[in-house]
């Protein structure tokens, strides 16, 4: 699993939030994600989970 944290210095505006996020579904390819994001109280810091993919 591969975890990637942003921390961002003022809340985001959503244009600079989704293009994050796209960026991020972009890059994970096949791998399943979660994303953690709590904007009332934490609106500054987002997290990604990447799992790997596994083999059949």
């Amino acid at each position: 699993m591969t975890i990637i944290e942003k921390t961002f210095e003022t809340k985001p505006s959503d244009k600079e939030l989704s293009c994050f996020i796209a960026d991020m579904i972009l890059m994970k390819g096949y791998h399943n994600m979660d994303v953690v994001y709590d904007e009332i109280n934490c609106p500054e810091y987002i997290k990604f989970k990447i799992y790997d993919q596994k083999e059949v």
